[in-house]
């Protein structure tokens, strides 16, 4: 959601709450969220070691939020976090619970 050009980002309270009430087993909870804080620290750390004109508060969000993707705002940061991307092909031919799509980032693309 943006407000003028403010884009409002869930807090890291509402993070949690959210990988809560959508995992389905304290287990999953503390598998995926354990390892969306990591994906959250590597990526803070790229970009303290290699400033880049990207949104860190946006890059944070999609890192904690990228195995569940909310709010919609962040939800290409779960469609495409596979590293290199799954094509349609792929999609249909391991059968992913998927939308059948192209998942791949775009060179240079920054989010803002």
């Amino acid at each position: 959601m943006t407000i003028g050009q403010q884009i409002l980002l869930p807090s890291d309270e509402q993070i949690r709450a959210l990988h809560e009430r959508y995992a389905p087993t304290r287990q999953a909870f503390d598998l995926v969220y354990t390892h969306c804080q990591i994906i959250c620290a590597v990526a803070e750390h790229l970009l303290d070691e290699h400033p880049s004109p990207v949104n860190a508060a946006l890059v944070r969000v999609g890192s904690l939020l990228h195995d569940i993707g909310f709010p919609e705002l962040v939800s290409r940061f779960c469609s495409h976090h596979t590293a290199v991307g799954l094509t349609r092909e792929d999609v249909l031919r391991h059968q992913l619970q998927l939308p059948v799509g192209d998942y791949a980032g775009r060179p240079g693309q920054v989010h803002q």
